[in-house]
């Protein structure tokens, strides 16, 4: 992600920061480029810590800071047949798009849009539980390189399901298993 930070007076020399608490050493950019004498652009890092970030300017010894306004969040990741969640996914070929209403426990609600014409594919696979039970999900896979959970669940195979939502959105379908490759199985694709 790049972040542009305005001000007045920018020099060619001008470099960027981000600390997370008053005290801490500072973080650099990935990069970061004057645009002129009002704009600096910096690339954020990858892999930062979740938390809230004060963005500062160095030039010339002196130092300009905006504190907390930077917020990095964990991003939750899709854990198949967990709980963490119910849900009401749908394909709206209307829309041309991919819908996920996701309504967590602590009653946050999460709206997923992904237009179709990102989905690169939709996978279908056979995973593991925590409990050791064999879990179905559905991903759609973006060309962002994103896996997104469609739909899971521990009693129903959904096989069938990724496969009539791939025809329906004229994407491919790929079969895995997550312990195909221990299993010496071979993965299919449609």
């Amino acid at each position: 992600m790049t972040i542009k930070v305005m001000g007045n007076d920018i020099a060619d020399n001008a470099e960027a920061f981000l600390r997370r608490e008053e005290g801490q050493p500072a973080t650099a950019f990935d990069f970061t480029e004057v645009k002129g004498p009002t704009l600096i652009e910096a690339k954020v890092p990858e892999g930062m810590a979740a938390g809230t970030y004060t963005v500062g300017i160095k030039q010339d010894g002196a130092v300009a800071s905006l504190p907390g306004v930077l917020t990095v969040e964990k991003v939750k990741a899709d854990t198949p047949c967990a709980g963490e969640y119910t849900a009401n996914t749908q394909l709206s070929l209307a829309r041309k798009e991919v819908v996920l209403d996701r309504f967590y426990r602590e009653g946050e609600r999460e709206t997923l849009r992904i237009p179709l014409r990102e989905i690169e594919r939709v996978e279908y696979e056979l995973v593991k539980t925590a409990k050791g039970t064999l879990c179905s999900v559905i991903f759609m896979r973006t060309s962002k390189g994103e896996r997104v959970m469609f739909d899971d669940d521990e009693k129903v195979e959904l096989k069938e399901r990724a496969y009539k939502l791939g025809q329906s959105m004229g994407k491919p379908v790929e079969t895995t298993r997550e312990d195909a490759p221990t299993m010496g199985m071979p993965s299919e694709q449609n």
